[in-house]
C-alpha cells in the first residue's frame, strides 16, 4: 500500500468520525457501542473499571455488551433466532463446543479504518477469518 493511499483512508475515517460526533452533539445523543470486555487489553481494563456506561468530561458512551463474552452473544443469537449479517456467515460449533462465525469474526464499526462495511478497507480486514 502506498503512503498516499493510507493517508486518504485515514482522512476518510477522520471525516466520518467528525460527522458522527457532530450529529451526536446536534441531537444530544450518545453512542451505543458493541464493545466487549472479553476483547482484552486496555479496553477490558477500562470497561471493568468504568462499567458499561462512561461519563467523562468530554465523552459519554454506553457499551451494553461489555459484560458479555463472544460466546454469550453467539448463544443469544441462536436462542433468539436472530438473523446473522452476511459478513459473519453462519454460527457454527467447533469440536470443543465453542461457537464461531463461518466468515468474519469481527467487522469493525463504520467509522473504524479497518472495518469491512465501508468503501476504503485495509487489506487485512478484507480477508475472511478462518474458523477455529
Amino acid at each position: 500500500m502506498q503512503k498516499w493511499d493510507y493517508r486518504r483512508k485515514v482522512a476518510h475515517a477522520q471525516e466520518m468520525a467528525e460527522a458522527f460526533y457532530s450529529w451526536a452533539r446536534e441531537h444530544n445523543s450518545v453512542p451505543y457501542m458493541g464493545l466487549m470486555a472479553s476483547e482484552g487489553g486496555r479496553r477490558e481494563k477500562a470497561l471493568k473499571l468504568n462499567g458499561c456506561n462512561y461519563y467523562g468530561k468530554t465523552t459519554t458512551r454506553s457499551a451494553p455488551f461489555a459484560i458479555f463474552s463472544r460466546q454469550d452473544i453467539l448463544h443469544l443469537a441462536l436462542d433468539l433466532n436472530v438473523p446473522v449479517p452476511a459478513e459473519y456467515g453462519e454460527i457454527a460449533m467447533d469440536e470443543n463446543g465453542q461457537l464461531y462465525t463461518t466468515k468474519a469474526q469481527r467487522t469493525g464499526c463504520t467509522i473504524a479504518p479497518m472495518t469491512l462495511n465501508r468503501p476504503y478497507k485495509f487489506s487485512c480486514a478484507e480477508r475472511k477469518s478462518s474458523a477455529p
